[in-house]
């Protein structure tokens, strides 16, 4: 019973505007009340969001999982997820009528150029959650050929950019995407050039001699990942020379 007095209906609270609009979409926002004895009474409470600051970027680092990996070093093909985290819960959403296959997606810029000068960017995680709302957004870098700076790194400044895409608050305000320096975390990983390479062959078949007709199994490690279908037809290849020079 509310208030320890024994009505059957329960008081009910809402938040509602200057307007006398009964806000229902504000996931983001916590209110602490307090019910007093008597039910007899109404409370108004104003909360004066006027001057409120629209939503800014407080925190960048690599994705967590790539941090659990615990590799330091990654090769043209690899992907990079970098988290952009905000102050509040922001929505990425497109112009009302437009296809989103003709859209940039929005882009973080980074402190890696390629040998005739452009500036790598990493791109808004892929699918798009069209006006979902989350306090961090997810770019990814897929490491290219020919650049000149190995160390992953993030310019401050205005290196966020929209494009095509509105990124805004629960009012549908425009974002600050400005990147203080000190919201930039250190990232402990690099980028190489150079290819993969086969780094052993083994096999679990024991010493011995085999005639035609027995199966041998060789296991190829590489230093970085690659496309396994892609390199199976060279390998058995590779087996099958080695053995008719072998006969």
């Amino acid at each position: 019973m509310a208030g320890n007095q024994p009505f059957k209906v329960q008081p009910k609270v809402a938040l509602v505007d200057a307007g006398g609009n009964t806000l229902s979409d504000l996931s983001d926002l916590g209110i602490d009340v307090a019910v007093v004895q008597s039910l007899s009474q109404t409370s108004d409470i104003i909360v004066d969001t006027c001057f409120d600051s629209v939503p800014s970027v407080t925190s960048i680092h690599l994705h967590p999982s790539m941090l659990n990996d615990n590799r330091i070093s990654y090769s043209n093909g690899h992907n990079i997820s970098i988290v952009v985290n905000f102050n509040q819960e922001v929505a990425v959403s497109k112009p009302p009528g437009s296809d989103e296959s003709e859209l940039n997606v929005p882009t973080l810029t980074l402190k890696i150029i390629d040998a005739v000068g452009s500036q790598a960017k990493a791109y808004l995680s892929e699918p798009i959650s069209i006006d979902s709302k989350a306090s961090r957004l997810t770019f990814i870098y897929t490491v290219a050929v020919n650049y000149l700076q190995s160390l992953v790194d993030i310019f401050d400044g205005v290196t966020l950019v929209s494009n095509d895409y509105f990124i805004r608050d629960a009012w549908y305000r425009n974002v600050s995407l400005s990147i203080p320096t000190s919201s930039v975390s250190n990232t402990p990983v690099v980028v190489h050039n150079q290819p993969a390479h086969i780094s052993q062959i083994t096999s679990s078949v024991p010493d011995g001699e085999y005639g035609a007709g027995h199966d041998i199994d060789f296991t190829v490690e590489f230093s970085d990942k690659v496309r396994f279908s892609f390199l199976r037809v060279h390998v058995v290849e590779f087996v099958r020379l080695f053995l008719f020079h072998q006969s």
